[in-house]
Parts: C-alpha cells; sequence; structure tokens
C-alpha cells in the first residue's frame, strides 16, 4: 500500500515541480504549458482517487471474493489512462504545431 501510494503522490509532485520551475511572465494568461501540465495532472490524480476508492472497497468489503471486481476495476482505469494519455498527447501536439 505504502509504495503504490508514494509512487503516485511522487509523480504528482514532479508534475507540479516542473510547472512551479516554469519561468513565464505573470500576466500572460492560460498557455499551452498550462494545458499540458493539466492533461498530464489528469490519470494521476485518477490513479490516485481510483486507488483510494479500492483502499475504501477493502475495508468495507472483507470478502475475498471482491478482489477480482477491484483488479477488474484496477485493469480497466490503467486502460483508460492510457488511451487518454495517447490521445492527449496526439491532439495537442497536432493543435500546438498548427
Amino acid at each position: 500500500v505504502p509504495g503504490r501510494m508514494g509512487m503516485i503522490l511522487t509523480l504528482f509532485l514532479i508534475n507540479v515541480n516542473i510547472y512551479n520551475s516554469v519561468d513565464a511572465p505573470k500576466d500572460r494568461g492560460i498557455s499551452y504549458i498550462e494545458i499540458w501540465i493539466i492533461g498530464t495532472q489528469s490519470p494521476i490524480a485518477l490513479a490516485l482517487f481510483e486507488y483510494g476508492f479500492i483502499l475504501y472497497l477493502k475495508r468495507v468489503s472483507k470478502e475475498p471474493t471482491n478482489d477480482e471486481q477491484i483488479k477488474q476495476l484496477d485493469f480497466a482505469t490503467m486502460i483508460v489512462s492510457l488511451c487518454f494519455l495517447i490521445i492527449y498527447t496526439c491532439v495537442y501536439w497536432i493543435v500546438l504545431l498548427k
């Protein structure tokens, strides 16, 4: 439990630190870097919420049959996150390079 949660939080903090290191004017409005950071933080936040939900399900349900459903939920979330990142990256770069 601590390893997976630590890795998710570390990814989130690395992403935030990358954004904080961007040196840009304060009055520029929303730029492509903000859009990129929001898009890359979304799957990380989804993983954090999903893992919290899994921990909640494990605490509420003591039945071992629930483990198969949790594995399916975990796998489905991974596939959704992967598809989101692929589509988001493609759309982002297509729009950026126009």
